[in-house]
């Protein structure tokens, strides 16, 4: 049962909630920093990208609706600029990527977000289940908008942001699950604020502990099937430590412990990027331009950006798995741009947000190892452990990688910013990335979450 539809309603339309939210402490993008957003880019500096211009048909067939028994028994098409596309398999990325690259990768863990409730209804025997309702755990509001905090509260009430699906549900409406009472607070845009109750101790001690017990794993709308018990597994990376995305970051699902631990364990950095359920969502307008790019947030550990930082001295690649990994790197270094420039303090508190257009109106020419010295000088005078912040950055032709040298990841829908990423990455951009996808379509590869995987490259740089 997906009373949210397989169409899923939300993932159609913009969410105007994430520029108006003002619960608590969060950090807000508000109506003035939207257009303040836009006037970064003045429309002559916008990206003039079309959305037709990344349409292709995905027969319903290449979907891969399950994922395969072995991880790392995928598929691997490999693009290198200068040579012929080659047809490998994931378990040959060690091989073929130098033996010096550094692996980012990100490390955030999917939810069991989907709740599956029912509505109050009072009867002559008392209280009884009413009508279905669906609930869509996106983001925490209270007690923290840090999702590790908000999911650890062992004291009730906590308030998250939603999405709800069901008939005749309004603010005042509670619905019930076996261990969770949840009250419609207000309706913000396309989402809802819900207060979630609970009775602390066996079996459900924290919040975490009723979305384990309540919730399901939320997949994909295009996977057009129910989660099974499995997915719990296999919808999550086998590295995913911190809890708070919506959605997998799925170019990860194909690595093994035993490949990352023989091959990679000493060139490893992990970035947390919470993956929102705007990942799915189509681009609705004729141009880039008209796009209002979903919010997400990012963070990195001193530690981490210590080692990242101390392989960038060392000039050693940087590949990134996934698109969530590619978008926290490129975003911290505009990050650290707008701190060069001073620009970089202001409305967030000690936390970032690099906006849609940024990249595309900024004169800056720093390099990227002098932005990310910046964030660490930043995390010094702040007396920072962890930098956290949001990011809406759009990644599209004509963007130039700042970091990111190589990519591994799936491969996506048509008319979607992730295609876009894809696009800006490779040389000679949309041509080249639709001639890949023809290919992967002419040898069966497997597409989208469950999907086969691919890697990609700026520059000649692989080995085999």
């Amino acid at each position: 049962m997906r009373l949210l539809g397989h169409s899923v309603r939300w993932l159609i339309r913009p969410h105007p909630s994430r520029w108006s939210r003002r619960v608590g402490t969060s950090p807000t993008v508000t109506a003035n920093e939207r257009r303040q957003s836009r006037s970064m880019a003045p429309d002559d500096a916008l990206p003039d990208v079309r959305t037709d211009d990344f349409d292709y048909h995905l027969p319903e067939e290449r979907v891969a609706k399950f994922p395969l028994a072995d991880r790392s028994a995928s598929k691997l098409l490999v693009f290198e600029a200068g040579r012929s596309l080659r047809h490998r398999r994931f378990v040959d990325l060690p091989q073929l990527l130098p033996s010096d690259a550094v692996l980012v990768r990100n490390n955030s863990k999917v939810i069991a977000a989907r709740l599956l409730l029912h509505k109050e209804r009072i009867g002559r025997r008392g209280k009884m289940g009413g009508g279905k309702a669906e609930l869509l755990c996106l983001e925490p509001l209270q007690p923290s908008t840090d999702p590790a905090v908000a999911l650890a509260c062992t004291t009730p009430p906590v308030v998250w942001s939603c999405y709800c699906g069901g008939r005749r549900i309004h603010n005042g409406t509670v619905l019930h699950g076996e261990h969770v009472r949840a009250t419609m607070l207000e309706r913000v845009g396309m989402e809802t604020w819900v207060r979630f109750d609970w009775t602390p101790g066996q079996p459900c001690h924290s919040f975490a502990d009723v979305l384990e017990r309540e919730g399901h794993t939320p997949l994909p709308p295009y996977l057009r099937r129910e989660d099974v018990p499995a997915d719990r597994r296999t919808y999550q990376t086998v590295y995913a430590s911190r809890e708070g995305s919506v959605a997998a970051p799925t170019a990860g699902l194909h690595f093994t412990s035993d490949m990352i631990e023989r091959h990679f364990a000493d060139r490893v950095v992990n970035v947390t990027l919470h993956v929102g359920a705007g990942t799915f969502a189509p681009i609705l307008s004729e141009a880039i331009s008209g796009h209002q790019m979903h919010r997400e947030r990012a963070c990195i550990e001193r530690a981490e950006l210590e080692r990242l930082v101390a392989f960038m001295e060392q000039r050693r690649p940087i590949a990134a798995v996934g698109t969530t990994s590619a978008r926290t790197l490129e975003s911290l270094h505009w990050h650290g741009a707008a701190l060069l420039e001073g620009a970089g303090k202001s409305g967030m508190g000690e936390e970032f947000w690099v906006s849609q257009w940024q990249p595309y109106n900024c004169t800056a020419s720093a390099s990227a190892l002098d932005t990310y010295r910046a964030v660490l000088r930043r995390m010094d005078e702040a007396s920072l452990a962890v930098m956290r912040g949001y990011t809406n950055l759009l990644i599209v032709p004509p963007y130039e990688f700042q970091v990111v040298d190589a990519l591994v990841t799936n491969f996506h829908r048509p008319r979607s910013t992730l295609l876009m990423l894809v696009a800006a990455l490779v040389p000679g951009g949309r041509d080249t990335l639709m001639h890949i996808y023809e290919e992967a379509l002419k040898h069966e590869y497997r597409f989208l979450s469950y999907g086969d995987s691919s890697l990609l490259t700026r520059r000649p740089m692989l080995r085999q």
